[in-house]
């Protein structure tokens, strides 16, 4: 607590050039006494203060007083700018303006070692503008409007207020409040159509338990699949699957065990490996997936 007060302390100098003790120490809650004690530190520290009495008293620090000698080493200079870096991501007009400065105080060289684009091989920027938009809107509480395409080849029309943007598996979800369901829901952004802030505003923050509830909704039917996938889809095992799913044949072969959300989208995504999987187990799957290949071959016939 002492070191972030400190910390603290120093950048308030950066900024006012001038406060007295008094000050400092209503604004942190503590006595006159712990201030005094915190400059003393600072002061052995290499943090060139000095104190004024007198009616335009204070404390003052140099005026040629610069960060990176005093406060960070070269490491944790570098470190910070790294974890700025990260932020850039979500909001790259304010970020960019602090790296620069924390770049010219340091006197250090920016290296950028992390970049994430939401924009899919081939794909228009229409992705990064969304991801945006819906940063915006959370931050702003603002309620969104949406067309929705579900796993279920259903279209609705969806009024939702945002909570908060979240990545797992490989894509990214919004989780928000959806006044149509009365409850929090996950909808994936690649399935987002026609999206708008509206002027409305919301007061509601996220709420961590009703996730799981929404979560096990969601899972409230699961189909066990056991597949056989040939050499030739290894790239899209690998992409797709955790490690733990699959074991490699002698013959170059996978056998893929996975749990899947029973919907429409299932026979899809089986449909869309081609002659290159086999379905083991359900056999009702199986079945199914087989009328509809053959119905597919018969639109070409």
């Amino acid at each position: 607590m002492q070191i972030q007060r400190m910390f603290e302390i120093v950048y308030i100098l950066l900024q006012k050039r001038r406060v007295t003790a008094k000050e400092l120490a209503e604004h942190f809650e503590v006595s006159t006494r712990t201030i005094y004690r915190d400059l003393d530190a600072l002061s052995m520290a290499g943090i060139p203060l000095y104190t004024n009495k007198g009616h335009q008293g204070g404390i003052f620090l140099m005026e040629d007083y610069v960060l990176h000698r005093s406060l960070f080493s070269e490491a944790e200079q570098q470190r910070l700018m790294a974890a700025l870096q990260s932020y850039h991501i979500a909001d790259p007009q304010d970020v960019d303006s602090l790296l620069t400065k924390l770049s010219a105080t340091f006197s250090a060289k920016l290296t950028n070692w992390i970049d994430v684009d939401f924009v899919d091989w081939g794909d228009d920027n229409s992705a990064n503008r969304k991801f945006l938009q819906l940063k915006d809107a959370i931050l702003d509480k603002q309620v969104i409007q949406f067309t929705y395409h579900s796993s279920y080849g259903a279209s609705t029309f969806r009024t939702v207020e945002p909570l908060q943007l979240l990545f797992k598996g490989s894509a990214w979800y919004v989780i928000g409040y959806c006044t149509d369901k009365q409850a929090q829901r996950y909808f994936k952004l690649n399935r987002m159509e026609k999206l708008i802030c509206t002027n409305k505003h919301f007061q509601r923050e996220l709420n961590k338990e009703e996730l799981p509830h929404a979560h096990n909704e969601y899972k409230k039917e699961m189909v066990h699949l056991v597949l056989e996938m040939q050499e030739n889809v290894a790239y899209r095992i690998f992409d797709e699957y955790d490690t733990s799913s699959f074991q490699r044949r002698e013959d170059g072969s996978f056998l893929v065990t996975i749990d899947f959300p029973m919907s429409e989208w299932v026979y899809g995504y089986l449909m869309s490996f081609g002659d290159s999987l086999r379905i083991l187990e359900p056999v009702d799957i199986r079945d199914e997936v087989c009328t509809r290949m053959r119905n597919a071959v018969k639109q070409y016939e």
